[in-house]
């Protein structure tokens, strides 16, 4: 099937429209790494415990919450946060809210926000 062409389901739905604005990935993402990269700070960045495991997942939320791994991706699974874990095995699959839910998703943002005070981007 064709990148993002698939339908994700009423209860991914309903997750996408009740997320908090921070997860507008589409819209924030690419702003933030511009400010990190600009500081010079993006090594420091992708080196975080959290890096790979918020990537993959800002990825398949922007692609109809469908995990869909490119080469590097599976190269640098698993990933893991806090306990979570992404693998190969999530490829086609739905991101199940049980590995990144309102919790988890408000807990990333508290990590990438302390990222920015400490490293002052």
């Amino acid at each position: 099937m064709a990148h993002g062409a698939r339908r994700c389901s009423a209860r991914c739905a309903a997750l996408a429209t009740s997320l908090p604005a921070m997860l507008d990935v589409q819209a924030h993402a690419p702003l933030a790494l511009v400010f990190v990269e600009r500081a010079g700070r993006l090594y420091e960045m992708k080196a975080e415990p959290w890096y790979q495991f918020c990537r993959l997942v800002r990825n398949c939320i922007a692609h109809n919450f469908i995990f869909e791994f490119r080469q590097h991706d599976v190269s640098i699974l698993p990933a893991r946060w806090r306990g979570r874990e992404i693998t190969a095995a999530y490829d086609g699959q739905e991101l199940p809210l049980a590995l990144f839910g309102y919790e988890q998703a408000w807990e990333m943002f508290v990590e990438i926000r302390t990222f920015a005070e400490r490293t002052g981007v």
